[in-house]
């Protein structure tokens, strides 16, 4: 079952990497955007045919020793795609996924404890918070404001994050 998955997992990264390098030769690649824990083996196929692998996670914390074998198994670095932390949002739906705070100080926390654990990875090259609307995983409140502690801690972290490499 192993060989025959990675097997097609070439084929398709070949397939695709082709069709996009043909369309548009001037674009970095970010894989497929894992979710989970993908195969190894699978994700080592990706190697020649993506410039970053892109991971999904929505943990307390970044899985680092994870992160770090999926780079090595296909010599590639990482991107967490998405990560976030419900809060309390009155008017906003009460769904999505990651984990959940009480309060948006804590979810803030959170963020900046997340972030700045990636930061410090060589082999990851950047994050991206999940989601920007509409439910309590968002930066937006109802009103369309964004929640002051989340987005200030986007503002200290990601400005020392540059610094961190």
């Amino acid at each position: 079952m192993n060989a025959f998955r990675e097997k097609v997992a070439e084929l398709y990264f070949k397939t695709i990497v082709g069709a996009i390098r043909h369309a548009d030769p001037n674009h970095m690649i970010l894989g497929c955007r894992f979710a989970g824990r993908p195969p190894l083996g699978v994700v080592a196929k990706m190697n020649g045919c993506a410039d970053i692998i892109s991971i999904n996670n929505y943990q307390e914390r970044p899985p680092l020793s994870f992160l770090e074998a999926i780079s090595r198994a296909a010599d590639l670095p990482v991107i967490v795609s998405e990560f976030s932390f419900k809060g309390p949002a009155e008017g906003l739906e009460h769904n999505g996924s990651g984990p959940e705070k009480s309060t948006q100080a804590e979810r803030a926390l959170g963020f900046k404890k997340y972030a700045e654990e990636l930061v410090h990875q060589d082999y990851c090259v950047g994050y991206h918070w999940f989601k920007y609307a509409d439910n309590w995983q968002g930066v937006l409140q109802s009103d369309g404001k964004p929640f002051l502690e989340l987005t200030q801690a986007f503002t200290t972290s990601n400005a020392s994050a540059e610094a961190s490499h």
